[in-house]
């Protein structure tokens, strides 16, 4: 395993996503913990939701503190649209030059399309070197997922200037990080990069979590869970009509929704599917109680709407659920299908309908507590943190000698 010598390796790392947000918790920190132990010194720019902040700034500033990270966090703006983007923007720009003059990067990583606008101003200016962290194919994601209507004038417009920014920015930086195989093969066909520029790194998780924590759930014979937003990517209507017939054989089930949203968002889905109230469960909880939830779940869930942008999805939940030895259900984007063939008791479907879920729901059997220990056993050659953190150790280490 890879550790660099000393802290005199600094990097300028800049997300539009917030620490404090339960994808920063997850997918941001987690990676700049285990990167600041093996040698990284660290400077995070990040952009902070009010309440989020007010909430955790503190947790996550001790995080940051006991591995010497240096957190910037500077307040997300989200109205006016488009007019608080461009503020952010420059407000994100001054303060990175200003770090800049002071410390001199070696390398400015760039978590996604905004923050690798300033990315790529500074590799041009200072000769830095230019990690881009794209994600996914952000401006066709906006689209994809209904953010942003490409029948407005305006939205047309930033979505073409964001697809010519992609080809500029995947031809200068010095290394491109992708979630999926599939993007990476669609980058280097479209695009013509070269392949040694691309690293896949899927949404990776901890394995082995300890947890003490015991969630007061309701008693019921079988727990299908899901985790996260119901809006703009996933698609909630399927999700409930799979729920609606694994009622048909655990007729006292209980759908555990760990979300942000109210009970009362669910209710259309209700009265269609004729879902009593009873047998849901909604709650908004921590991140880091949503491992013990997994815990005391039957079957996890995960389905995304299926476009071109979707290629490029790495979906968090899946990998925590497979982490915590949980059966999971999902549908044929990225990565998934393959994956599913190397890890037990998953199921990837091609076609979301009520056939497809009843020919699933009447052949399924919960494994065992030792049979589902293979679960996390074969997810972790795939989304292990640990393997995660050594592939961006690798991309960091090609410039140091």
């Amino acid at each position: 395993m890879a550790v660099l010598s000393n802290k005199n390796y600094k990097i300028l790392y800049l997300t539009y996503d917030g620490l404090t947000d339960p994808l920063g918790q997850s997918q941001i920190l987690p990676y700049l913990e285990g990167l600041s132990s093996k040698g990284i010194s660290f400077y995070v720019i990040s952009f902070e939701k009010k309440q989020a902040y007010s909430q955790l700034k503190h947790y996550i500033k001790k995080r940051c503190d006991e591995q010497s990270i240096i957190w910037i966090p500077i307040i997300y703006h989200k109205n006016p649209p488009i007019l608080s983007t461009l503020w952010d923007l420059f407000s994100l720009y001054f303060r990175a030059i200003s770090l800049h003059k002071k410390n001199k990067f070696q390398i400015i990583h760039c978590r996604s399309y905004i923050t690798s606008i300033i990315g790529l101003h500074m590799q041009k200016r200072y000769n830095v070197k230019f990690v881009f962290d794209m994600r996914g194919f952000w401006a066709d994601e906006r689209i994809d997922r209904n953010i942003w209507n490409k029948s407005n004038a305006l939205y047309r417009i930033i979505y073409h200037f964001f697809k010519k920014k992609e080809v500029l920015l995947l031809n200068k930086a010095n290394a491109i990080i992708v979630l999926t195989k599939a993007s990476k093969k669609y980058i280097e066909s479209r695009f013509k990069i070269d392949s040694s520029k691309i690293t896949i790194i899927p949404c990776a998780t901890e394995f082995n979590k300890q947890s003490s924590y015991i969630p007061e759930l309701p008693d019921n014979s079988f727990k299908l869970i899901y985790v996260g937003s119901f809006r703009t990517a996933y698609l909630t209507d399927e999700m409930f009509l799979f729920f609606s017939i694994l009622l048909q054989k655990y007729s006292n089930a209980l759908f555990v929704i760990l979300t942000n949203e109210s009970n009362e968002y669910f209710y259309p889905w209700l009265l269609k599917y004729n879902i009593s109230s009873d047998n849901i469960f909604v709650k908004k909880v921590n991140h880091s109680d949503v491992y013990s939830y997994l815990l005391h779940a039957d079957l996890g869930i995960c389905f995304i709407k299926p476009a071109f942008s979707s290629i490029a999805s790495s979906p968090t939940k899946f990998a925590e659920m497979l982490a915590a030895n949980l059966p999971v259900v999902c549908n044929d984007i990225g990565d998934l299908k393959e994956h599913c063939k190397q890890i037990p008791y998953t199921h990837c479907f091609s076609e979301l309908n009520e056939t497809t879920f009843k020919e699933f729901i009447m052949k399924f059997t919960q494994p065992s507590s030792e049979e589902r220990k293979k679960i996390s056993d074969s997810a972790r050659n795939i989304y292990d943190l640990h393997d995660a953190i050594e592939q961006y150790l690798n991309v960091y280490s090609q410039w140091y000698e």
